[in-house]
Parts: structure tokens; C-alpha cells; sequence
């Protein structure tokens, strides 16, 4: 979320793939997160500058591949759209205030625990090069917060809340969703 915030990457995108490019990620015959990085070298050949991203590749309830990701504030999109056109749809949205992107944070780290069998890919989250955080003081939230913060996402997908129990210190009083 630091990443996020410091890099103003306030563009929410998802890009999903087509029917013939999920077999191809299913036999092997492409990486989900090359595709990515293919899309990635085209844009920057195309004549954009260096910029921050970070990319969360995942599986749908249904088991399809998706990737969700983040973008600078004045990024072309429609670029976006055009290089990723012969994978599948490219969606996105601006992200309006501090609130949303905080839901929109806290939904790129959900689950974030996931044995690496149930995820496409070894790295949960995969950031652009060269972009670090400054260094900020560290916002710590209340329990209180956290959970109105949880709450409120579960509220906006139509799910349930349930905390999670776990011997894990950074599991414990974290909280997953129901349907």
C-alpha cells in the first residue's frame, strides 16, 4: 500500500484473457506474468518514460487467470488496451479518494498468505524497477479501523466478513471473505 500511495498510483486495472490464451497458460506455453512483461516493454517502446507500476497476478473463484494492477495518474491507458488487445480486455479505473484507494489496497492484499499452489505465480506482487517508497513514518491503524476498513469492502463486493484465527502473528485479527 506504501508503494501504492508513495508512487500516486492511483489508475485501478484489471486485464483478463481470452478463452485461447487461458489454455496456453494452462499447457504452459506462456507465463502469466511474461505477458505482462511483454505489455509492460511495448508500452515503454512506444515512447513512455520510465514508470511505477505493481501487478497482482490471481486466479477467479472459476479459476480463470486475471491480473490486477496499478498505474500512475495521467497514464495513457488506451495503450494499455491497444498492446493487451490480443491477450484479452484491459478494464481500469481512476481511483477518486484516499478512501477508495485504501479498499482498493487492502483488496490487491487480500489472501496474501495463499500457499504459492493456489497462485499463478511465485511473487504475490510484482513491482516496476527502480521505484522505491520514501521512507514514511508508518500509519498504524486500530483494530477498530482495520475492521470498519474490512468491513466496508465487504459491504461494496456483497460478501461477509469473518476474522481470521491463526497461529501466525501476521495472520492473527486479519479478516476473509464469505459469499
Amino acid at each position: 500500500m506504501q508503494y501504492v500511495v508513495a508512487n500516486q498510483l492511483i489508475t485501478s486495472g484489471l486485464l483478463t484473457f481470452t478463452d485461447t490464451r487461458i489454455e496456453q497458460l494452462i499447457d504452459g506455453s506462456i507465463d502469466i506474468m511474461h505477458q505482462f512483461t511483454l505489455l509492460m516493454r511495448k508500452i515503454k517502446r512506444s515512447g513512455e518514460r520510465d514508470f511505477p507500476y505493481v501487478a497482482v497476478p490471481e486466479f477467479s473463484d472459476s479459476g480463470r487467470h486475471h491480473i490486477h494492477f496499478m498505474l500512475p495518474a495521467e497514464f495513457p491507458y488506451d495503450m494499455v488496451e491497444e498492446k493487451w488487445s490480443k491477450n484479452g480486455l484491459a478494464f481500469h479505473k481512476i481511483i477518486a479518494n484516499e478512501g477508495e484507494l485504501s479498499t482498493v489496497g487492502f483488496y490487491l492484499g487480500k489472501r496474501f498468505d495463499k500457499p504459492q499452489s493456489q497462485r499463478p505465480t511465485k511473487r504475490r506482487v510484482v513491482k516496476a524497477d527502480g521505484y522505491k517508497p520514501k521512507p514514511e513514518p508508518a500509519r498504524v491503524m486500530t483494530y477498530s479501523e482495520i475492521e470498519q476498513l474490512a468491513y466496508q469492502y465487504a459491504q461494496v463486493e456483497g460478501t461477509t466478513v469473518k476474522e481470521i484465527r491463526s497461529s501466525k502473528p501476521w495472520l492473527a485479527g486479519g479478516f476473509e471473505w464469505l459469499s
